[in-house]
């Protein structure tokens, strides 16, 4: 009882460490239904106001849903450059 306690803290976070929220996998036939991104984020919300989904997954999904957003946008830029290079080809 007289012992350091923060010593005894440290030790018990090591053998004990803090557990961590693991979701489950879910499954949105909304989202799977969605043809755009706008409506694949539309169905999230729903989902998390719904109650399908917890705040953290509906974050995750968001999360998720701008990285496809932004490698959608890398791919129609790449295809943009590459349509106006061959276009200035026959140019010449």
């Amino acid at each position: 009882m007289a012992g350091d306690m923060t010593a005894a803290r440290l030790m018990l976070d090591r053998v004990l460490p803090p557990l961590k929220s693991v979701d489950a996998p879910v499954a949105l036939a909304a989202m799977s239904a969605a043809q755009t991104l706008t409506s694949k984020a539309d169905a999230i919300v729903a989902a998390a106001a719904g109650g399908e989904l917890t705040p953290t997954q509906a974050v995750a999904l968001m999360q998720t849903l701008t990285g496809l957003a932004r490698a959608v946008e890398v791919d129609e830029l790449t295809r943009r450059v590459a349509a106006l290079e061959e276009g200035s080809r026959h140019d010449d």
